[in-house]
């Protein structure tokens, strides 16, 4: 008996390297718990066939880190065209050459380069709407997971290849690689290219106080630091007291707490512990990928102090 055609192409995808997870029918990804561990992936050919052939209604999606592929993902196509004229880009060139999945806006996915990079996303403001955003494109990195063809699409139908991965997927090109490499650059020239954008004003600075004695490098850098500032650094999106992840940028689901911290709903997200965080625990998380001892250093560093101290 022949292979259902959803279990051919996980085949074909595991042959040509990418680590595997189901996502259900006609959702944009996957949920189950521990679908972004890369241990959890299905990377064996045969696997893949298997798995797909007992349960034919699962979607494919494609963990880009261990699948070494990042992508393009574009929302809105006359405007991401106008941001990446601005760096010299040609969209549509790079569209009609680079394997591209097509469900209701389109995707180009290149082979991932050595250094390691972060989700990014670039958003406008909404014209004459308080706080919100949209989206325009995401330059989709890490452990994040792609919906392959021919998975369901929730709204568009199936996923489709419009140009499909003939030759395996091409070399990031250097011009993308030296937005994700620059992204304070990009974000602001994104930014100044919307016609309605005004930059917000400062705002104060957050005062020092006296360090009392015995103080630790975590104190004085919560004191030093407001969660609110380092969220927006890596791309969180403000939306009155809530931030827009930079997973999604479509969903604001980590709140400011009363108490100054920050709690995440989003799921996949880094910052999802499942316990509010303050300043110290998001610079931890989002700059040393969780280790306490090199982000007590790094603080302790950067507040000018000549030994750290632990909490």
């Amino acid at each position: 008996m022949r292979s259902p055609l959803v279990a051919r192409y996980a085949r074909r995808y595991a042959e040509s390297g990418l680590a595997l997870v189901h996502v259900p029918n006609g959702e944009k990804g996957p949920r189950h718990r521990g679908w972004n561990d890369p241990a959890n992936a299905i990377t064996d050919p045969v696997d893949a066939e298997r798995f797909w052939t007992r349960k034919p209604w699962y979607g494919i999606a494609a963990l880009l880190e261990p699948s070494k592929i990042v992508a393009l993902d574009v929302d809105d196509e006359q405007r991401a065209e106008q941001i990446l004229a601005h760096f010299d880009i040609d969209l549509e060139a790079l569209r009609a050459t680079t394997p591209t999945v097509a469900g209701r806006h389109y995707r180009m996915i290149f082979r991932a380069p050595v250094e390691p990079l972060r989700h990014r996303s670039i958003a406008w403001p909404k014209q004459n709407s308080m706080g919100a955003s949209s989206v325009i494109l995401e330059l989709r990195a890490g452990m994040v997971a792609d919906t392959l063809p021919p998975s369901k699409h929730p709204t568009a139908g199936e996923y489709r290849w419009t140009v499909p991965p003939r030759d395996g997927f091409p070399p990031l090109p250097a011009g993308l690689l030296e937005l994700w490499r620059d992204w304070e650059t990009t974000q602001h020239a994104a930014l100044a290219l919307c016609p309605w954008y005004s930059p917000p004003k400062p705002r104060p600075a957050k005062a020092h106080r006296a360090v009392a004695p015995g103080e630790s490098v975590i104190q004085q850098f919560n004191a030093a630091h407001e969660p609110s500032a380092i969220l927006e650094t890596h791309g969180y999106t403000r939306r009155g007291r809530r931030f827009a992840s930079p997973e999604t940028g479509h969903a604001a689901g980590i709140t400011l707490l009363d108490d100054g911290r920050a709690y995440c709903h989003h799921q996949g997200d880094p910052l999802a512990t499942g316990r509010a965080l303050d300043s110290f625990d998001l610079f931890r998380i989002l700059d040393h990928n969780g280790d306490w001892r090199e982000a007590v250093k790094a603080a302790a560093a950067a507040l000018g102090m000549g030994q750290s101290r632990a909490a």
